[in-house]
């Protein structure tokens, strides 16, 4: 994607006319670009419609390479108003000159019948699919715009409000079921620039409102709720329903605050909807806008914490209770987090369940039983239930951790419901293709992420009741994934099928870093549940060193693996998650005798040097990279609790590594 393709607007730059970045206007001047394609999709009409925006980008001359980016969602009842309303380029203009990038855009309208609760349901399912596109298509063309893909908000008026809200809070769970899906396709829609995440950095809902105030959860992206006392279209509390959306402003905010998502809430008291298109109150809502996001920038509100470490010493960090301390003082971090501010994501999700792994690693050599006791704490709030789609790989990752408890308690509990999810699983022809399309990764293990989170779960359910079928079903499903993703000449796995044509930036194919350390810490995981006699083990056992020599390879000066395995310069920091999930798998051939000790020890060393640099005092690890399924930028203060879980793996291995020196 080239910029100069498209209509470029280029005002006279004049100069710089205040000094506080993003709270004052900065430039008298902008660079428009008008009508830029984001996606296509089918509309209310079955027919295939091309979605446009447009971007307002500070002048050439400035020199802020990564800004954050706020798009604009239009109202209009889904029916009517384009991305160039009155209000949707005041906001636009007033941000962009405070130094964002910010778009305004077009998405799917149409309701036939203005009766239909359905019909407003389904229009907001097509709409939110939509702004998801934009989103991906930011993330995606970021370097381009020069933006911040960690810092991305959205803000929608009216009708634009319900789609932005729905967009990041509502999940495939809660998808309303009078919305046809089969007909409108899966939550994340397939309008454009798949591949790419669409997580937000926070919601400004405008006048808009939510069928289920329940659909936000804790550690959900922060919200700002701005509506009239008057409104008498939308509710500005929950007195009355708009087709359907009975929770506006007032509700929103009084929910967030109970459960603790940070959130602010602007009354315009006598205020009617769209706060009666006043250009006073416009210019305060703005204003409110304006003052919320500066708070939330990194930028502007994120100390600088030291490391735990001043300067790496390596006979200090390499010292088993060295190790030991750190690992315990990062996973004290993480749980402080969660007992302070809630579980980000539910207790079952596979971004915790990945982070359970670490855990109950380090609970195995740790004289501290908080770190088990979770655990056990996490799987009885559950009833040691999965998550609630049945062959989504990632919802029954947890089962790992499950069987690993077992093993120790025999608690028939702990194992009952996850055998009744194998068994059907088992039953299942697995005769699909793993193309990504009809939601495939809904059934299949067709992305290679999978494969830390399926046949984990089943090998470890299988060594813990003694049953090798469930052992036999994780390698059949694991070849068949294999046979579909891996690029044998790279000797690395694609994402999934949509990057089999991708290039990176110079040329290169797209292997994207965790996801590369996903399937080589499933690999060494399944290979612990293999007895030494099982037919597949010699096969497992070469695809694990001819991935690990490749992987190796491709190791940064810094000890680090950025998060493009072929293109690092387009990504110039480390990235922990994936770097933590290869030392883990270095380490483990290490101790299992399965590499060469004078080659691979000092990539091993490298890689917890780079690990323990991000360690803070508090414990916080950063550099690690959000939910996504491709290479992305990261920076210091992003953390998740999967990346503390590959800390931890890493951390045990070495532990045990250097525990035998």
């Amino acid at each position: 994607m080239k910029l100069k393709l498209f209509i470029l607007l280029q005002l006279m730059y004049v100069g710089v006319i205040a000094q506080n970045r993003y709270a004052d206007s900065l430039f008298n001047s902008l660079n428009i670009f008008n009508n830029v394609q984001y996606g296509k999709a089918t509309n209310i009409k079955g027919a295939e419609e091309i979605l446009l925006l447009d971007v307002f980008v500070p002048p050439t001359a400035d020199k802020i390479r990564y800004r954050p980016l706020v798009i604009y969602v239009h109202g209009g009842g889904f029916v009517n108003n384009t991305k160039t309303s009155d209000l949707s380029t005041l906001i636009c203009t007033t941000l962009a000159k405070k130094g964002y990038v910010t778009a305004t855009i077009d998405y799917r309208l149409g309701i036939e019948n203005p009766k239909s609760t359905t019909q407003y349901f389904e229009a907001m399912y097509r709409a939110q699919q939509d702004v998801k596109a934009a989103v991906r298509y930011f993330k995606r063309y970021a370097e381009d715009y020069g933006i911040d893909k960690t810092q991305i908000y959205l803000v929608g008026g009216s009708a634009g409000a319900m789609t932005v809200l729905s967009a990041v809070y509502m999940n495939d769970n809660e998808v309303p079921s009078n919305i046809n899906t089969s007909k409108w396709g899966s939550l994340n829609g397939t309008t454009g620039n798949e591949g790419f995440s669409h997580t937000v950095a926070g919601v400004v809902n405008l006048w808009g409102a939510l069928p289920n105030y329940k659909w936000i959860q804790q550690r959900d992206a922060p919200l700002l709720n701005i509506g009239g006392t008057d409104d008498k279209t939308v509710p500005y509390d929950s007195a009355f329903d708009y087709h359907g959306f009975k929770y506006g402003p007032k509700a929103l905010y009084n929910y967030c605050k109970s459960i603790g998502v940070s959130t602010e809430l602007r009354t315009f008291v006598g205020a009617g909807h769209t706060i009666n298109k006043d250009v006073v109150r416009y210019d305060s809502a703005i204003q409110t806008i304006t003052s919320w996001l500066y708070k939330l920038l990194p930028v502007n509100n994120q100390v600088k914490q030291p490391a735990m470490f001043k300067r790496i010493n390596e006979k200090q960090i390499l010292q088993p209770t060295t190790i030991l301390t750190t690992m315990e003082k990062v996973a004290n971090w993480q749980m402080n987090l969660w007992d302070e501010k809630g579980y980000k994501y539910h207790t079952w999700h596979w971004a915790n369940a990945a982070g359970y792994t670490g855990y109950f690693e380090l609970s195995k050599i740790s004289k501290n039983t908080n770190y088990e006791n979770r655990l056990l704490e996490i799987g009885r709030e559950i009833d040691w239930n999965t998550g609630p789609s049945r062959f989504f790989a990632d919802d029954y990752c947890i089962a790992q951790t499950y069987a690993n408890l077992y093993m120790k308690y025999k608690d028939p509990k702990m194992l009952a419901r996850f055998k009744l999810l194998a068994d059907t699983i088992l039953a299942q022809p697995h005769t699909e293709s793993l193309e990504w399309k009809d939601s495939i990764n809904y059934r299949e293990w067709a992305w290679c992420d999978a494969l830390f989170m399926g046949p984990t779960a089943l090998a470890y359910f299988s060594t813990a009741i003694q049953e090798p079928k469930y052992l036999d079903l994780a390698v059949k499903l694991w070849w068949q994934t294999h046979d579909y993703l891996y690029d044998s000449s790279e000797h690395l796995y694609f994402r999934d099928q949509r990057f089999f044509t991708q290039q990176e930036k110079n040329g290169k194919k797209v292997f994207w870093s965790r996801g590369n350390g996903w399937v080589l810490a499933g690999l060494v995981r399944v290979l612990d549940n293999m007895p030494e006699n099982y037919t597949d083990k010699p096969k497992f056992k070469s695809l694990y060193k001819e991935m690990i020599a490749k992987v190796a390879s491709l190791q940064q000066p810094d000890g680090s693996w950025h998060t493009s395995l072929l293109d690092p310069a387009s990504y110039p920091n480390k990235e922990i998650s994936g770097t933590g999930f290869y030392a883990y798998a270095i380490l483990w051939g290490l101790n299992n005798g399965m590499l060469d000790k004078a080659t691979y020890w000092p990539i091993a060393l490298k890689s917890w040097k780079a690990m323990m640099q991000e360690v803070k005092q508090d414990g916080m690890i950063g550099y690690i990279q959000p939910i996504g399924a491709a290479p992305d930028l990261v920076n210091e203060h992003s953390t998740e609790i999967y990346g503390i879980g590959a800390f931890l793996l890493a951390g045990t291995e070495l532990y045990k590594y250097m525990s035998k020196q």
